[in-house]
């Protein structure tokens, strides 16, 4: 399985070159500047939190109760989807991540950060989510 090792070594040996670790902790610190900048700007500080270490860091999505909410964190990511942006609910950022995508990842948090205001501002997803909420993975009833 030599080829294999082979991977792995010139791998490394482009993450040290393009250091790629730096770049990445300081993309994923740009991308939890913009993303708290447009909770802000919508009064969402309090429903809408980052967490976590740079290079992966987490949304919290909170209901009007200020309790995390799967269906309110539901509508965010279909919003976003909507915008052209995949997201789960977790930045890991990479080296491919430059200016555009950082601009792109804001248009498309500023679109569901309005919708996800309404939603706060009536206590419901109800008439604005398409489908049913996401749920956790591992849970003792299905």
């Amino acid at each position: 399985e030599t080829h294999g090792l082979a991977a792995a070594l010139a791998t490394l040996k482009e993450i040290k070159r393009l250091d790629a670790v730096r770049v990445m902790k300081e993309t994923g610190a740009k991308v939890r500047e913009l993303a708290e900048e447009v909770f802000r700007r919508h009064g969402l500080q309090e429903a809408l939190t980052v967490k976590g270490h740079p290079a992966w860091q987490l949304v919290t999505f909170r209901n009007r109760d200020g309790r995390p909410d799967d269906a309110f964190k539901t509508l965010f990511l279909q919003e976003v989807v909507k915008h052209g942006l995949l997201f789960r609910g977790s930045f890991v950022p990479t080296i491919s991540h430059g200016p555009k995508e950082l601009e792109q990842t804001v248009a498309a948090f500023d679109a569901a950060c309005a919708v996800y205001k309404k939603a706060l501002e009536v206590g419901s997803v109800k008439g604005l989510l398409v489908g049913e909420p996401v749920k956790p993975v591992f849970r003792k009833f299905n």
